[in-house]
């Protein structure tokens, strides 16, 4: 048995107040729907971008701290193989370098834009040469100034590259992370622009269909009532319809035609009594 669509819902029919309250209803729909998918999405893009610049920033701060601890114990070092007596060796607080800087190596956030492998091994390579300062300035066969500009300058020199080098890498990321906020706000900002366009064009749709549907055949309604007011004219107005515009006008075609009739039985009187 086939199914008809028509036959089926064929006797359901709106009026005019139940239609322009859908149509203006599914605008409204459209613009709240396409406005709260814009806000989650600018939502999502706003806490990944704002976590990834204050990652980046953490470990620019952290990254700081550790080039000025190293700087200070690299200076102590210098100051130690310079002294003549080098009993100044025993003043330097290394644990309290080391704990620090340790604590600030273990604090770097990782990402997927740069790695703290090689400013880590640099970091490492550097402490276990530093360490071996009092064993080298103790060593009567071993020139502690030649030591410290020949193994481990170079060691400090690396850390700093590597230093250097992960700054950079951060800078790029902090650069990519702003862009992607950009193009973020752009592209959260695309359904309400594709909502407004669509609810401009609903709008006129809208407007379109009250101007045919109702305020045209309400003209004609009342061009055809004053002709037949003033002229004598029959009402002939005829349009498709299923509301209360077309019961309305239905309704009179029946009074006017009523009243045609009413007057052309009182014309028929008035002959028959004059004659």
């Amino acid at each position: 048995m086939q199914f008809n669509v028509k036959k089926k819902f064929g006797g359901f029919h709106l009026s005019m107040a139940p239609k322009i309250r859908l149509a203006i209803g599914s605008i409204v729909a459209i613009l709240l729907i396409t406005a709260l998918i814009s806000i989650i999405e600018l939502g999502k893009m706003s806490t990944f971008v704002s976590d990834s610049i204050s990652a980046d920033i953490d470990n620019v701060t952290l990254s700081t701290e550790l080039a000025v601890r190293i700087d200070e114990y690299n200076t102590a070092i210098l100051t130690a193989v310079g002294d003549a007596d080098n009993r100044i060796s025993s003043e330097i607080d290394k644990m309290e370098y080391l704990n620090c800087t340790d604590s600030i190596m273990g604090a770097f956030i990782g990402s997927a834009d740069f790695k703290t492998d090689s400013l880590q091994k640099a970091y490492i390579d550097f402490v276990v040469t530093a360490n071996q300062l009092d064993t080298v300035i103790v060593n009567d066969f071993v020139d502690s100034r030649v030591w410290y500009f020949t193994v481990l300058q170079p060691k400090y020199n690396k850390f700093r590259y590597c230093h250097e080098l992960f700054n950079a890498q951060i800078h790029g990321s902090l650069m990519h992370n702003s862009r992607s906020f950009d193009q973020g706000v752009y592209r959260s900002l695309m359904p309400c622009i594709v909502s407004v366009a669509v609810g401009i064009i609903m709008c006129l749709l809208l407007q379109f269909f009250i101007l045919s549907y109702y305020v045209r055949p309400m003209r004609k309604m009342l061009k055809g009532l004053e002709a037949y007011l003033h002229f004598s004219h029959p009402y002939t107005n005829v349009f498709d319809g299923d509301d209360e515009l077309q019961e309305l006008n239905a309704d009179i075609t029946e009074l006017t035609e009523e009243n045609l009739n009413l007057r052309k039985k009182l014309q028929r009187g008035e002959r028959q009594g004059d004659s």
